[in-house]
């Protein structure tokens, strides 16, 4: 009983498995063509379904900026395919997105402004510094622009340094100059939204630390706590 009972599943796993008939083609700029089953199509991607080396049916998508066209099958069992003009440019929102955070990439507390097309990223981010109006604008190179998670590394510059004395506000002075960094972006499923996590390394100006030493040596000003050569920051984009 036993053995008819496993080769019932295994014939019921086996058309199962053959059921999941690959219908649709995706063909790349390259012309390289993907057979799958296209799920969804939105503005941004192409989500589908296809089996892997290991026959596996997985499930992933593909950025429109690497598609010349796709064939999908409809209800009637007929294809239809998007005539795609290879010269054809999406437009710039598509390449935009607003986010908020801190950090010195988002101007202290505040919001950051990006355009990113495929690899290359400019950004401008404008808040507060706890002292004043800050901001930052830079380039990051992104690594792996259509994975659910994207490192990069950049450059930028703005307001990089602070200095707040209570109660000695001629003290009180914000610093500019460059800072390099290194983060990634983690995207949600449909890739319109994600967080924004930064490692920093400011380089401060000798106008900052000639200040900065100057209130260690005087004896009436209290420090609790030594700046760090490094600061971290955190957003999250959402349009």
């Amino acid at each position: 009983m036993k053995k008819i009972f496993i080769g019932i599943v295994l014939i019921i796993s086996t058309f199962t498995l053959k059921s999941q008939v690959l219908n649709d083609y995706i063909i790349k700029l390259n012309n390289d063509t993907i057979r799958c089953n296209i799920t969804v199509i939105d503005e941004n991607y192409i989500f589908y379904n296809y089996f892997n080396s290991n026959q596996k049916y997985k499930k992933t998508y593909i950025s429109w900026d690497d598609v010349k066209s796709y064939e999908k099958k409809n209800d009637n069992n007929n294809y239809v395919k998007p005539i795609r003009d290879t010269t054809y440019y999406p437009p710039i929102t598509k390449y935009m997105s607003l986010g908020v955070g801190a950090g010195l990439n988002y101007g202290g507390f505040g919001t950051c402004s990006t355009v990113s097309i495929k690899y290359a990223e400019l950004f401008i981010g404008v808040g507060y510094n706890l002292l004043q109006l800050g901001f930052n604008g830079g380039l990051l190179f992104r690594t792996l622009p259509n994975k659910k998670i994207c490192p990069y590394i950049g450059g930028m510059y703005g307001y990089n340094a602070t200095i707040i004395i209570n109660n000695a506000k001629e003290y009180n002075k914000t610093y500019f100059g460059p800072s390099f960094c290194i983060g990634f972006e983690i995207f949600t499923k449909k890739r319109n939204k994600y967080f924004n996590f930064t490692f920093i390394v400011p380089v401060r100006t000798w106008d900052y630390y000639n200040d900065l030493t100057n209130i260690q040596h005087n004896p009436n000003i209290v420090l609790y706590n030594e700046p760090l050569p490094f600061t971290v920051s955190l957003g999250f984009h959402f349009l």
